[in-house]
């Protein structure tokens, strides 16, 4: 297989193995949200939650660093896959106490303080499952990640609805999301038997100077990892199970709106890499082009959460104990709208070996959520996580603006960045301030009207070619973007 087909192959394979995990949780999530009310599901998504923090306390780095390392030295892959597998044990064993630690000592409902225990062991199989998908993307097997994604992910859908049908136990639902992250498990240890030897591992000890980047990564992932999680853990302590409820119903949305953000980032960070060292004038137009798409697809998506907020929710979860959701929707469509502009310019110093600035960035706005959250939610609840949220994005995008200034200004200063987003505000206004035109079937056309404006009034001729030359390029991996 050439060069070419196997950059596509791999890309496509990537993709997937996301967005079919996106959509199980979507789906898996919502569907308890719906069956077991705010406060079951509130204690859930905690223990969720704070299971996802410490799962990134146990990779802690060491997937980044497994994936380059080999890249690299193809012929060390026993040696490192080995050598970084002993140490995310270590870290996993190490998470996994600490995350039943601090179930212990939280104050929180009995329940949730269960949950909690019960997911401590999920860190640990999950953790291992990552590694193991790792070493697949740095060998550039990724079918191996796609297919054990799929059945791992089919065992937790058809689990969930089986015990959701039943009304069976909320910690049965946990166990169920434990035992598909095992059936990941153990489809990936042949596969990483063949690669890493593992009939004949021996725990090693990293070097010093990988210690030192395993903390870079690490840090960098704990951070990126707080930013987005920390206010439903503060919610748990502060707020109650019912408020984590309310507040992951519409977090969950979020999430899977992001998806296109998250592909941008992965798919994107290698092409502009390549650019600014071989043409960096070319890496500031697909930089620009990059984030111009950027805004436009989060337009429509913004546009349903705020002009739709009740008809999604109402659609998703019912129309009983989520209506305090509803403006929680709408507040989100707006983050959604700040992270999406801001993606292209965070990809631009992460790009230009400036990731030092984006990892300050994100340290002080994890502080900065912190501070806010500790005055918010004890007063307002959901509603203040949402709009400390609001403000902490909108940190993030200013600092990264300001640290990829000289090639971001002048994207901001084009006129015609502007005006699909003032035709989005137009349409929106009038769709749900006009009552004669019906909300749904407005809504439909306005966002078919909006996607067709925003393609050929927001791009130049020669923006929409070079657009099919970037998707052609980022496809076909090390063809030049002209």
């Amino acid at each position: 297989m050439s060069q070419v087909a196997t950059i596509r192959r791999n890309s496509l394979f990537v993709f997937a193995s996301q967005v079919i995990r996106l959509l199980t949780n979507a789906v898996a999530f919502i569907g308890i949200a719906r069956l077991y009310g705010p406060e079951v599901f509130g204690q859930f998504t905690a223990a969720h939650t704070l299971a996802t923090i410490f799962i990134l306390l146990a990779d802690f780095g060491f997937d980044a660093l497994l994936a380059a390392g080999i890249a690299a030295h193809r012929d060390r892959v026993r040696e490192l896959g080995q050598t970084y597998l002993s140490m995310k044990l270590l870290f996993a064993f190490v998470a996994c106490l600490a995350m039943m630690g601090t179930a212990a000592v939280q104050n929180i409902s009995p329940d949730t303080r269960g949950l909690m225990y019960l997911f401590s062991g999920y860190v640990v199989v999950s953790a291992l499952s990552n590694f193991f998908f790792a070493l697949f993307k740095s060998v550039e097997q990724m079918h191996h990640e796609a297919r054990i994604s799929l059945l791992m992910n089919l065992v937790l859908f058809l689990a969930v609805v089986a015990l959701g049908m039943t009304r069976a136990s909320v910690y049965l639902l946990a166990l169920a999301f434990i035992l598909s992250r095992v059936v990941g498990l153990l489809l990936s240890l042949p596969v990483a038997n063949r690669l890493i030897s593992l009939t004949a591992f021996r725990f090693r000890i990293a070097r010093r100077e990988e210690l030192l980047g395993i903390s870079v990564f690490g840090f960098q992932s704990v951070c990126g990892i707080l930013l987005f999680t920390q206010d439903t853990i503060l919610l748990s302590w502060w707020a109650g199970d019912r408020e984590v409820g309310i507040y992951q119903s519409v977090f969950k949305l979020v999430a899977l709106g992001l998806l296109f953000s998250d592909t941008a980032f992965f798919s994107m960070l290698p092409v502009l890499s390549r650019l600014h060292a071989s043409d960096p004038p070319q890496w500031v137009r697909v930089g620009h082009l990059l984030h111009k798409t950027l805004c436009y697809v989060s337009l429509p998506i913004a546009f349903v959460m705020i002009v739709c907020a009740d008809q999604v929710m109402a659609l998703l979860y019912g129309t009983g104990g989520y209506i305090e959701a509803v403006p929680l929707l709408r507040l989100f469509g707006a983050v959604i709208i700040v992270r999406y502009a801001a993606e292209a310019s965070g990809i631009m110093l992460t790009s230009s070996n400036r990731q030092h600035i984006r990892l300050g960035i994100v340290v002080a706005a994890v502080l900065l959520n912190f501070g806010l959250n500790a005055v918010a939610i004890p007063r307002f609840g959901a509603a203040g996580a949402a709009v400390v949220s609001l403000i902490t994005n909108l940190f993030v995008a200013a600092g990264y603006v300001v640290g990829a200034r000289e090639q971001v200004l002048s994207w901001l200063a084009t006129i015609r960045n502007y005006l699909p987003a003032v035709l989005a505000l137009t349409l929106g206004l009038v769709v749900t301030q006009i009552k004669a035109i019906p909300l749904l079937p407005g809504a439909v056309v306005a966002l078919l009207m909006l996607i067709s404006v925003t393609y050929f009034a927001g791009y130049t001729p020669a923006e929409r070619l070079l657009l099919f030359s970037l998707r052609h390029s980022t496809t076909h991996g090390s063809e030049s973007i002209r």
